[in-house]
């Protein structure tokens, strides 16, 4: 169950998990939504207090009544950044490159103008502590990438914090969801899609905080070519920030999945960018790339070139799989797009479509040449033709998961019986099922 953001349950948990090693205070009365005090000002926040107030509907958000001693604030923020950039190698090249580390001071110090906001940052930070490391990543490339488009200090400073913020609606998701192993569930994705919504009507509280940056946080999910949610807006109907924050959070997505386990540089991301150039404002997108493309990255191999041969027929299969999908799925839209509600969710899915037509068809990896190319004899293949089908590992991934989220909204669309006609119904239910039965049998295929 996805509980609602003026529910306190779900922060309420992280706040009593906390209690057992943080100091954390009642700074004003609780009241009820009748106005009657549940719990006096001065108290501490514990077990017992959490009790008391667990089954209510309070006056105001949770966040009001309580104070967390010792809360997250610039220097702790300005060490954490030294730390990430000791430890991750492209990350301190791209620093000592562009020479962030006085903006990414005044970023840092801006957070300590908004002692809500730093109160969820703590929680983040204790409670989940590699979604809060995510945001540290998000909060600089998006100041980077700002910076980069000429944005002046001011600007700079709240895309930071938009960007360091963007995900503390996961706070006040329900636990279950979080602790969820392996994918989630069409429904699941859903239901965390929720998070930028929550975020935003908890940061809209704050009447302090520029409406730039809550706006930003909503939209952080949303696309250019309008294949995002949480409203599947599009174009210049979208904020800039919110599409800086996204582009920060798509490159770190990707770094993440298939370059900090390589040790690859940035550079690796690029052709995987290039591939949806629609998806991204042209001038968020410029700028990326020119932030990328500015520092001399070294060449790595990843694989030697005994094992190329077993990467070849590895990616053989995956273009395999992909075709397959991509078949199913092409002619599951063509087949219902007639039929399609008109929804945010069917338009999210009629753009996603278009977004991946388009991308298999500039990629060209569906092409007989393509994998002719790759099935070249060993002798026949250089160092650079290995290292662009090493690349290819990256592109494939991309694109599988990209078909694997269609797959997934066409499978709610589904379940939620949006396809009324019989014969349509029975259309999506058995395409569904051929795509799970051809990787139940490839993997099959694999193991033995």
């Amino acid at each position: 169950m996805l509980h609602n953001v003026d529910d306190h349950d779900c922060y309420m948990h992280h706040l009593m998990a906390m209690s057992q090693r943080y100091d954390i205070s009642i700074s004003d009365d609780v009241r009820n939504q009748q106005g009657a005090v549940l719990v006096p000002k001065g108290g501490k926040f514990d077990f017992n207090l959490a009790e008391k107030i667990a089954h209510h509907q309070l006056e105001q958000p949770l966040e009001n009544y309580v104070y967390v001693h010792h809360p997250l604030n610039a220097q702790q923020l300005v060490a954490f950044y030294k730390a990430i950039f000791k430890k991750h190698k492209n990350f301190a090249m791209f620093n000592q490159r562009w020479q962030l580390d006085e903006l990414l001071l005044s970023g840092c110090q801006y957070l300590e103008e908004f002692p809500i906001v730093q109160q969820k940052m703590t929680v983040l930070k204790v409670q989940m502590p590699h979604l809060f490391q995510q945001s540290l990543f998000c909060g600089y490339v998006s100041m980077a990438i700002a910076k980069q488009m000429g944005a002046s200090l001011m600007d700079c400073k709240l895309v930071f914090l938009a960007g360091l913020i963007h995900d503390i609606g996961i706070l006040h998701l329900d636990s279950e969801l979080l602790e969820q192993k392996g994918e989630y569930t069409p429904e699941q994705w859903r239901a965390m899609h929720s998070h930028t919504v929550i975020a935003h009507k908890i940061l809209n509280r704050i009447e302090e905080l520029p409406w730039k940056v809550s706006m930003a946080v909503l939209e952080h999910h949303e696309r250019f070519d309008g294949s995002g949610y949480p409203y599947a807006k599009q174009g210049r109907t979208l904020g800039m920030m919110g599409q800086i924050i996204g582009m920060a959070d798509t490159c770190l997505a990707l770094y993440k999945r298939d370059l900090a386990h390589k040790e690859l540089g940035f550079d690796a991301l690029v052709p995987v960018l290039q591939l949806n150039p629609d998806i991204y404002c042209r001038k968020v997108f410029k700028a990326t790339v020119e932030l990328i493309r500015g520092i001399a990255w070294p060449v790595k191999r990843v694989y030697s070139d005994e094992n190329m041969p077993g990467v070849i027929s590895r990616l053989m299969l995956d273009n395999e799989g992909i075709h397959h999908d991509y078949t199913v799925i092409y002619s599951l839209v063509t087949s219902i797009r007639p039929h399609l509600p008109n929804n945010k969710k069917a338009i999210m899915l009629n753009n996603m479509a278009n977004r991946i037509h388009k991308c298999l068809l500039s990629s060209g990896i569906l092409q007989s040449e393509h994998n002719d190319w790759m099935m070249l004899p060993e002798k026949g293949h250089l160092q650079e033709d290995y290292l662009a089908i090493e690349r290819l590992e990256i592109m494939y991934n991309e694109i599988k998961w990209q078909i694997k989220q269609l797959n997934k909204l066409i499978f709610l669309l589904w379940e939620k019986h949006q396809f009324k006609q019989p014969a349509l119904n029975k259309i999506v239910k058995n395409g569904l099922f051929q795509i799970i039965q051809y990787h139940k049998q490839q993997s099959i295929a694999v193991v033995h």
